[in-house]
């Protein structure tokens, strides 16, 4: 069964996961546009991550999320 549902303006192609359901928990989505978008407790954080370039993987260790991108660029960003 679907938990959450939120509509983003863009195709997502990478999605990262941080937290629990139950107590909070953010998602971290980058598109295929160049754009990372938060979801935190279901509800899109207007606070954007533009991207020079397309990105091609992206990891999360703790709060650091990582971002490779097509020009041969790794980006880290902290999320708080």
């Amino acid at each position: 069964s679907i938990m959450v549902k939120e509509t983003l303006p863009s195709v997502p192609a990478f999605i990262c996961t941080s937290g629990l359901l139950d107590v909070e928990y953010r998602l971290i989505v980058a598109c295929r546009t160049g754009t990372i978008y938060i979801i935190k407790n279901g509800k899109l954080i207007g606070t954007t991550i533009e991207l020079e370039a397309r990105p091609t993987a992206m990891a999360m260790s703790g709060k650091s999320v990582m971002v490779g991108c097509m020009q041969n660029v790794l980006h880290s960003f902290h999320i708080k």
